[in-house]
């Protein structure tokens, strides 16, 4: 079973689909503890 999240926007009623996995991170409190170890997770892996 997977998990999703759907957003939707309210002003133009757009759709957005992603995984419980895509949230988590995204989330902000995620993307600063990694960035305290060094790690980017939003870069490009090469």
């Amino acid at each position: 079973m997977e998990l999703d999240a759907l957003y939707e926007c309210g002003q133009c009623e757009s759709h957005l689909y992603a995984t419980l996995g895509e949230v988590v991170l995204n989330h902000p409190a995620v993307v600063s503890l990694f960035h305290d170890y060094g790690i980017d997770l939003r870069s490009v892996p090469r």
